[in-house]
């Protein structure tokens, strides 16, 4: 994971709110991360409880994007990559703030 950022992207991510890092990711990792979030959205989409709008047989709303928040709650590989330190150190740098 390249968090590693210049003091000319950490201005402009505080102008702006967002920053583009390149190569953010390897190949490996990304794909790590991907496997991790589709197992994780299908589980949670899967789930009797769960309150979204893929129930159902319109085809309309099967297309619609999907909104899962905190998955890193239930799902133990989103929890790995999410509070991974060198993350929290990238998302308060780019915030100025001590930690995340």
């Amino acid at each position: 994971m390249n968090t590693q950022v210049t003091s000319d992207q950490i201005e402009f991510y505080r102008k702006n709110g967002f920053l583009v890092i390149d190569d953010f990711l390897t190949g490996a990792e990304l794909s790590v991360w991907r496997d991790a979030v589709d197992e994780a959205v299908a589980a949670h989409v899967s789930r009797p409880d769960a309150f979204h709008n893929q129930k159902g047989e319109d085809g309309y709303y099967k297309n619609v994007f999907i909104q899962c928040v905190n998955l890193w709650k239930t799902s133990e590989k989103i929890k790995v990559l999410i509070l991974n330190p060198e993350f929290g150190r990238l998302a308060a740098n780019l915030a100025g703030a001590s930690g995340v």
